[in-house]
């Protein structure tokens, strides 16, 4: 539903766990938004502005004949640009502001409509007064009064305009469209052409999505460090904004540390470098973001003698894979049991058993092994761009965590390993890195983990 909303939300090129945590924001992000629309002061009055049309559905149309001729022939362009600025204006954007539901449905579809217009144009005068009435309409909707999912769809067109259109290779993000964005980020209120309003978190979430693909594309060097320095800010934000479920929080964290990471390319400062770090090590973020973290520094090209704390990280992806694998551990044991039970001398005579993995028939769920997968190829890929960098001992350490997980990944993909030998080769890594990454940390941190265990277990 939250789609026809709309989302130009980019997942991670390399891993599907990066991919399933940026998806996965739809649904509580549709929440928050809804929850935005509910709660006070939107509740207590229902009076979001809207852009009153100057032309009818009729005049709009007429106007826009000869509009895919115009876009194309320069002579075209130059007899009938009034009437784009005349269309646009008067009828395409104040269309965008409704707030029915029918109309907010619509919502995604202009924004097609609008960026296909846009990179449609051949002419290149065409194009970029297509670019600015894009970007002004878009900078009015998103900091203006309107609905929330118009806002957010407004804020989403920012972040969709380019510079050059390429037809071939990547695009050029549009520099004033960069601004535009960190703008939403660092303002708590926006002037909208008259009083201040309060910028919402789907706003400024829907400002991350475009941030991320500038960067993605290349940001303009003059704005890359008030991108870096928003990114630092909310990558360092423990707490969500009242609105916000941590979930959604958390995303907007990650997709933070995606436009970190991509400005990054070359070699991380100390800040940057250490703000991975820390989301790496967050046990309060779900354990897909923090694997999506750690796969963010194979985009790192990383250089021995870099000013940035290796040890650190090193410690942050083997805990990762501590908590990673004691999860794994607990439903394995939790699917080995639920396996006994349905073991053939159970089973009803006359229940069909279906054919599985490796020849063999059972009945019952499968274990989740894309996911195992996917977690424990985050951490070896972030692991293997790391070590390119660091000291001796600290690259052992992580080579010797790297072929541990990668010996289990090649069994789970295996399709004729059963899931039982899955799940013993899962409790069998489990101890194996344990053992590992214990002998990593001080006695002190060891001590202190040994006594929130016992702790846990005198209340459990």
């Amino acid at each position: 539903m939250f789609a026809r909303y709309g989302s130009d939300i980019a997942s991670s090129p390399a891993r599907r766990v990066c991919a399933a945590s940026t998806i996965g924001v739809l649904i509580p992000l549709l929440i928050t938004l809804i929850g935005l629309i509910a709660a006070p002061p939107f509740a207590a009055a229902q009076n979001f502005k809207k852009l009153e049309p100057k032309l009818s559905g009729k005049q709009a149309k007429a106007l826009s004949r000869g509009f895919s001729q115009m876009l194309r022939d320069p002579d075209a362009f130059e007899a009938g640009k009034a009437r784009i600025d005349e269309y646009f204006k008067g009828y395409f954007f104040p269309a965008m502001t409704n707030y029915g539901p029918n109309e907010l449905g619509q919502l995604a579809k202009y924004r097609e409509t609008l960026l296909k217009t846009v990179r449609g144009a051949t002419v290149d005068a065409a194009q970029q007064q297509l670019t600015d009435l894009s970007l002004k309409a878009g900078i009015e909707l998103s900091r203006g009064n309107f609905h929330p999912a118009v806002r957010y769809n407004g804020t989403l067109i920012i972040g969709l305009l380019d510079k050059r259109v390429a037809a071939n290779g990547p695009p050029e993000p549009l520099p004033a469209a960069t601004i535009a964005l960190v703008d939403l980020l660092e303002q708590d209120k926006a002037a909208g052409g008259g009083a201040a309003v309060r910028v919402p978190a789907s706003v400024k979430a829907a400002a991350w999505v475009g941030l991320e693909r500038h960067a993605r594309f290349g940001i303009q060097a003059d704005y890359r460090e008030r991108v870096t320095q928003a990114a630092l800010a909310l990558v360092a934000d423990t707490e969500p904004q009242e609105e916000l479920s941590r979930p959604v929080h958390n995303w907007m964290k990650c997709m933070a540390a995606r436009v970190l990471a991509q400005q990054s390319a070359d070699g991380p400062t100390a800040e940057v470098h250490s703000a991975l770090t820390e989301l790496i090590a967050d046990n309060q973020m779900d354990l897909e973001d923090r694997c999506c973290a750690a796969e963010l520094l194979q985009k790192i090209d990383y250089k021995t003698g870099g000013n940035w704390d290796g040890a650190a990280t090193v410690l942050a992806l083997g805990q990762l894979a501590q908590d990673v694998l004691e999860e794994e551990a607990e439903e394995s044991v939790e699917f080995e049991k639920k396996r006994l039970e349905r073991a053939p001398a159970f089973r009803s005579p006359r229940r069909r058993s279906t054919p599985r993995r490796g020849g063999t028939r059972i009945d019952g769920p499968e274990y989740p092994r894309s996911r195992l997968v996917d977690r424990l190829t985050s951490i070896t890929a972030g692991a293997n761009s790391l070590a390119k960098g660091l000291l001796e001992a600290s690259e052992q350490n992580l080579q010797l965590l790297t072929a541990a997980l990668e010996q289990t990944i090649t069994l789970v993909v295996d399709k004729d390993s059963g899931d039982l030998l899955v799940t013993q080769s899962v409790k069998e890594l489990k101890s194996t890195v344990d053992t590992l990454v214990n002998g990593w940390k001080p006695p002190a941190a060891e001590a202190a983990e040994a006594g929130k265990e016992d702790a846990a277990d005198a209340t459990g």
